[in-house]
């Protein structure tokens, strides 16, 4: 993405298959987080266009210094953002996805339009197979938080970890 330094759309989704891959191959899980950010239309109409693009410059600078390197940041239009957090528990993507809140929240509470960000995020124990079906579910998640007050995150697990089969003489 030009504006923020981020992947885009396309970007991601290439890196997003590379990973849903990995984590299938593995049986590692993994989280995606949709981030809107709340109210941002009302910085572009009252500070100017250059300001939003000021505050998204600076919304992806302190995602990428809040993530860790193997996870995936994206701008995929707008003020729509995603994170894809692989090899991570429910329990570590839930400190990592209030982190993420947190240290936007010190740039969107800032300026002189409150701002806020909604998250939708989902953990999943066994991986779909697509990043479609994920991405959906984290959006629905994400629509859910702007629902309950804004400026929140909801977080899921979804599905069972694969099962080890212990072949005799394994052990």
């Amino acid at each position: 993405d030009p504006l923020t330094s981020m992947l885009n759309g396309r970007a991601f989704h290439k890196a997003a298959d590379r990973i849903i891959a990995h984590c299938r191959r593995t049986g590692r899980p993994l989280t995606v987080a949709y981030v809107d950010l709340d109210n941002f239309k009302t910085v572009n109409d009252r500070l100017g266009h250059r300001a939003g693009d000021e505050m998204l410059r600076s919304i992806a600078k302190r995602m990428r210094a809040s993530i860790r390197p193997d996870d995936v940041g994206a701008r995929l239009w707008g003020d729509e953002f995603v994170v894809l957090f692989p090899e991570i528990s429910p329990a570590d993507a839930a400190i990592a996805l209030d982190r993420l809140r947190s240290s936007m929240a010190t740039v969107l509470g800032s300026g002189p339009v409150e701002a806020t960000s909604s998250t939708g995020a989902v953990t999943y124990l066994t991986v779909p197979e697509n990043i479609e079906e994920m991405l959906h579910a984290a959006d629905t998640r994400m629509y859910a938080a702007k629902a309950a007050g804004k400026n929140r995150v909801i977080h899921d697990v979804v599905g069972m970890p694969p099962s080890r089969s212990v072949q005799s003489g394994d052990a």
